[in-house]
């Protein structure tokens, strides 16, 4: 019977939008024009903080990155490299700083990630589900 009614209050809560996005997942996305088939955790973080500047097989990679307004951001550094939004800045100050990268472009949400993304078979970026369509290409889902 308990059971039962969490189930219910549950529902409800769902049903009432009471859940934020914290519990989503998260997609990584190439454009179905690259070659990029699929990458691992350890890669995608590689990429996303500047350790690395290619794909596996070699080719340059464009990172779109989300706003710091965007709640998808903190989740997404929280899940791929274990970091935090302030410990992310920290990191692209010293990255900066040292000449090594430059923080990667910014998009104000994953509609506008998921378009940047379409357009260049180079870039890579992750975005909501909610924003993905056919011309994209999931090449790692982070689930929460």
């Amino acid at each position: 019977m308990g059971a039962v009614c969490l189930l219910g209050a549950t529902t409800a809560a769902v049903a009432q939008g009471q859940f934020d996005a914290a519990g989503r997942e998260i997609l990584v996305v190439v454009s179905r024009q690259s070659a990029v088939q699929t990458l691992d955790n350890d890669t995608v973080a590689d990429l996303f903080l500047g350790a690395i500047s290619r794909f596996p097989d070699g080719r340059g990679a464009h990172v779109i990155d989300q706003s710091d307004r965007q709640d998808i951001k903190r989740r997404f550094y929280a899940q791929v490299a274990d970091m935090s939004l302030q410990q992310l800045r920290s990191h692209q100050a010293r990255l900066l700083f040292s000449g090594r990268a430059t923080p990667p472009r910014q998009a104000e949400n994953s509609s506008l990630v998921a378009e940047l993304v379409t357009r260049d078979p180079t870039a890579i970026g992750y975005i909501e589900p909610a924003a993905l369509d056919d011309r994209l290409r999931v090449v790692l889902r982070i689930s929460p």
